[in-house]
């Protein structure tokens, strides 16, 4: 049952690498390109390597947000300064969704922390949820974007 967790994580990871890649994109007013899903799924193997190390979890996310910063900043033409701070933007949207996540699992569901922390494929499910709050995120951020520029009445 460990090993179905384990792969679910993995590929929580992937997902969230993706939506970082896009989220800096769509936060720079870039078009997304094919380049952008690639280097996501590669930043996702560089920060599951990372967690495979033993050192703790800030540092774990400063290598994980540098390893992000120069990817982004090799296949892009996006200026250096906007791919730092959409970066440290999204990680504290993922790290406040998060929270918010836990806190509604545990005082709405009355999930304890254990559970949700356990490991199981049914706690490593449970870590899906913010990443969809934050796929919706930038989703609406896209549309109003989309609308602005293109005017509402169209």
């Amino acid at each position: 049952m460990i090993g179905g967790a384990k792969t679910i994580l993995i590929i929580r990871q992937m997902i969230e690498s993706i939506l970082l890649v896009g989220g800096i994109y769509i936060l720079s007013s870039k078009k997304l390109d094919k380049k952008a899903i690639y280097v996501g799924i590669i930043h996702g193997i560089i920060v599951n390597v990372i967690r495979l190390l033993p050192i703790s979890f800030g540092v774990h996310s400063v290598l994980s947000l540098t390893g992000l910063i120069y990817m982004v900043s090799q296949i892009s033409n996006i200026n250096i300064i906007n791919i730092i701070s959409n970066g440290i933007i999204l990680f504290l949207i993922l790290s406040i969704c998060d929270w918010i996540a836990l806190g509604l699992y545990t005082n709405l569901f009355k999930l304890s922390i254990e559970q949700l922390l356990n490991g199981g494929v049914v706690s490593s499910l449970y870590s899906m949820g913010p990443l969809v709050t934050i796929a919706i995120m930038l989703f609406l951020i896209k549309f109003i974007r989309e609308r602005r520029k293109n005017g509402f009445n169209t």
